[in-house]
């Protein structure tokens, strides 16, 4: 199995995924969650991607 990330490199990845597709709410998650998927599949829990996104 892959390495898994740490919560720092996770939120760098999810910071750059709002960026990119212009998620700024709670409303977004699934479009968030949806371009980040492929990017962190096996990498990334992401139960632990959605709360950092959730994070205010």
């Amino acid at each position: 199995m892959p390495e898994q990330f740490s919560e720092d490199e996770i939120a760098i990845v999810v910071d750059k995924g709002i960026a990119g597709s212009g998620a700024n709410s709670t409303q977004d998650t699934g479009k968030l969650m949806g371009l980040l998927k492929g990017q962190l599949a096996g990498k990334a829990d992401m139960g632990t991607v959605s709360s950092i996104f959730k994070r205010p």
